[in-house]
């Protein structure tokens, strides 16, 4: 990902926290234990998402900034009801790694037949529009806080091909390696919000934790989904400053 000029942005921005009239204002904050950029990074991102909510929510006039490494500030027309907006803004993301049905029938679950223990989730091309579903099983694998580290490298046999590789705290890698061991040719999919961010195969026994997810990525797609990874491990977002719209 290219995060010099957001640097610039975040840091060079003069923005004031004061609602200005008509507007009401709310400073959130991010804590997150990663390096300076990271953290920028997933601030970024955590913006964009904020500002998808707000448009979900028919709020499109709506100012959402990032500031410093931990800050965003969202500025909302007099219009939006605050009170009713802080807990939407502040809903942690939901990531978590669940299995694709090896046996679902999409045919079937496309057309509203979907088995029991199963959802139909689509991932979304580079516009932001579903393009491709999947028949996923409910139950959570992997929560998204137990991944440790996501980084975005190159395949380790050819070394051409970009990847993220993923790290999980203790107790996890030892689920996953059970799993890979009962689903040695199955694939697995990381889910964020109801979406399906990314698929992945499991092609040998996981011992050590790490895994690879591969396949059709450019290196700044890879550098996205890693910060998108990174940024499970984050705490919620807490109101720090919220100021109600001012009088005329």
């Amino acid at each position: 990902m290219r995060v010099a000029a957001a640097l610039l942005l975040v840091f060079l921005l003069p923005v004031s926290a004061r609602a200005t009239e008509g507007q009401s204002s709310l400073v959130l904050g991010l804590n997150i234990e990663r390096s300076s950029e990271q953290r920028i990074a997933i601030l970024l991102d955590t913006a964009r998402t904020l500002r998808q909510r707000l448009q979900a929510q028919g709020i499109h006039d709506a100012t959402v900034v990032a500031i410093g490494e931990d800050r965003i500030l969202v500025r909302l027309p007099a219009s939006a009801a605050l009170n009713r907006l802080i807990p939407v803004l502040t809903r942690p993301s939901m990531l978590s790694i669940r299995l694709v049905d090896p046996a679902g029938d999409l045919i079937h679950a496309l057309q509203g037949q979907v088995p029991a223990g199963d959802e139909l989730l689509w991932q979304a091309g580079d516009d932001g529009l579903d393009t491709l579903p999947f028949l996923v099983q409910r139950e959570t694998l992997i929560p998204g806080n137990a991944i440790e580290n996501a980084t975005a490298g190159f395949d380790h046999v050819v070394g051409l091909a970009p990847v993220v590789t993923v790290t999980l705290d203790m107790d996890s890698a030892n689920r996953l390696a059970d799993i890979a061991r009962v689903h040695p040719s199955g694939t697995f999919a990381i889910v964020r919000d109801g979406k399906v961010l990314a698929t992945g195969a499991i092609t040998s026994p996981i011992t050590n934790g790490m895994f690879e997810i591969s396949g059709g990525y450019s290196n700044d797609s890879a550098e996205t989904l890693a910060l998108i990874l990174n940024a499970a491990s984050a705490g919620p977002l807490i109101v720090v400053k919220e100021e109600p719209a001012s009088s005329p």
